[in-house]
Parts: structure tokens; sequence; C-alpha cells
């Protein structure tokens, strides 16, 4: 099984992946052939979605050894059995790193796993899961990759009624447990089933998964975008590739110019086909089985849209 560094490592890589269609989207836009690979045949499909997630990366774990543990950003790779040892850890990271104590994020952080120590569904669960595994000639050791909102963290969010803001991310009250909840992070966690994960929560900590159940239209035609991109990826395809020269230059930006006005209008098409109403930062749009070859892509939520384009406005004035 991976460590928690392993697995933060390919969450991050997961994030990381996760492109926008054009440069007014945030994160990093998809590149001339990544963009032309996910128009293939004249459509970007848009089946599996799933809701951008930004609490604390984390994982609740099921060790033979060790029993129940959890693991986020306050633990490192420690089996954090009890919420007592989150405390220890920061003060002893405290004392070897001369760096002042805080304890508020580890008390947070232990409170939190002590009210899931006494989640017998999600105990029970685990217990299963582990003798699953041991059937199959596994060694027991089970790992559920999640994102842990700890209400003690968050603040009301400002001008938004019944929310809480964790990470700069507004979340829905109602889905929030009495000390917070868990989300799956479904890419990751092939193993689990997210409806059955999700029925694990309790009233102190609610546990959802990050699928979106998209309705409405599962693609776009962006055909006559495809075509003209084709024509330009012909044409000037190399230049992509090219390393910047001064006998290159003017054309490599000529070149990158035409992509983006496409880029622009398919980022444009899509948007209008997603219908996002949540507060929340959006929703990623991941390959399906009519296009395998499409890149994973990002798509804003008006709220977080308006937010971040506001943003970068502050930074380029």
């Amino acid at each position: 099984m991976i460590s928690f560094r392993a697995f933060l490592i390919t969450e991050e890589q997961v994030r990381k992946g996760v492109r926008s269609l054009a440069p007014s989207g945030s994160g990093n836009p998809m590149t001339p052939h990544e963009l032309n690979s996910t128009m293939s045949g004249g459509k970007i499909h848009f089946h599996h979605q799933t809701e951008k997630q930004d609490g604390s990366t984390g994982v609740i774990g099921y060790h033979p050894d060790h029993g129940f543990y959890t693991q986020n950003s306050a633990s490192g790779s420690d089996y954090m059995t009890k919420g007592s040892h989150y405390e220890e850890r920061a003060r002893r990271r405290s004392e070897e790193t001369g760096k002042p104590h805080n304890p508020e994020v580890p008390k947070a952080f232990g409170e939190f796993h002590e009210h899931l120590t006494k989640n017998k569904k999600l105990q029970d669960y685990l217990k299963k899961k582990s003798d699953e595994h041991k059937a199959k000639g596994g060694d027991g050791h089970v790992r559920i990759g999640a994102e842990f909102f700890v209400n003690k963290l968050g603040h009301p969010s400002e001008g938004i009624p019944n929310h809480t803001t964790h990470a700069n991310t507004p979340t829905p009250n109602h889905t929030l447990g009495h000390h917070g909840k868990v989300v799956l992070h479904s890419a990751l966690n092939p193993d689990h089933d997210p409806e059955e994960f999700k029925k694990l929560g309790d009233e102190n900590v609610k546990f959802h998964h990050d699928i979106h159940n998209h309705k409405g239209p599962k693609h776009v035609d962006v055909s006559k975008e495809k075509e003209e991109h084709d024509r330009l990826m012909r044409e000037k395809g190399h230049l992509f590739s090219e390393r910047r020269t001064k006998s290159n230059s003017e054309a490599k930006d000529m070149a990158q110019a035409e992509h983006n006005k496409i880029a622009e209008r398919v980022a444009e098409k899509v948007h209008k086909h997603i219908k996002l109403n949540s507060p929340g930062e959006g929703n990623v749009v991941h390959p399906s089985s009519e296009n395998t070859s499409a890149t994973r892509f990002k798509v804003l939520s008006p709220h977080f849209k308006e937010m971040h384009d506001s943003e970068k406005g502050k930074f380029s004035k």
C-alpha cells in the first residue's frame, strides 16, 4: 500500500493534471495538442464529472497492526491512532524546528479524528474491507484518500448565507455534520463504492463523494472549432513544439494567439452547457469512453470565476 507521502504526490499529480480549456480559466491551460485531442470527433464530452474539493487532503485507514488511523498535513506519514497524537506531534515538531507551537490546527484535527473513531459504521466498514483484502492475499491494510472539512478550521462565508468557508471555498452548511465532513476522492479510490461510502457518515461528520450527476446534454458540438484547429495544427503545429528563437518568435506568438482564440470559443460553449450553481470552485471533467484521449479539465462555477477574475485583475494592475 502507498504511504501518505506517496498518496499526497499522487493526489497532487491529479490536481496539477487538471487543465483549463483556455487561458482565461484558472490554472494551466491545455496545450494546443491537448485541446485538439479533447475535441476529437468534433465534440467535447462531459459524461464523467467530479466536484472540485478544497478542504484538507487526508487519509482514513485501517492497519492490521495499528488499527484505525487518520493522516493529513498535520500528521506527515505518522499513523495517528489517537486524537492526542496530533498535538503530541505538533509539540515535538515545534521543539525540533524551533518554530512556535500553535495548538489550534492539531487540536481540531485530533477532535475530528476522535469523532471518526466513534463512528461504528465506518469502523465496521474498514474492518470488512481489511478482511476482504486479506482473503485476496493482501496484507489487510486499507487506505481511503479523501478531503477533510473540519468545522473548527473554517469560518462563515462572507456574503454567502448558510455557508462555511474552508481554504477559500464556500461549503453549504447542510452538507456538514456538527464537526465537519469527509469527501471521498472517487478517482483515487476505485476499490470503494462512492454511494456506499456516503452512507457511512453520521450527525457528527457527514460523508460525501465528489461525483457530479450531470443533467442535460452529455457533449457539446465543437466541429467548427475542431476544423479550424486542425488547419492550424497542419499549417503551424510545428511551431508549438519548436524552441523559441529570434527567427521564429513572432510566428510562434501568432500561432499561439490563433490557438487561444479558438480555445476561448470552446470554453465559452462548454461553460454554457455545464450549469453550476454552487459557490464552490467548480467541476472537473474527466475523459470518457467516448474519447479516452481527452485531457482532464476544470469548469469554474460562476461565483468562483468572478472571484478568480477579480483576483487576476488586482495582480494585473
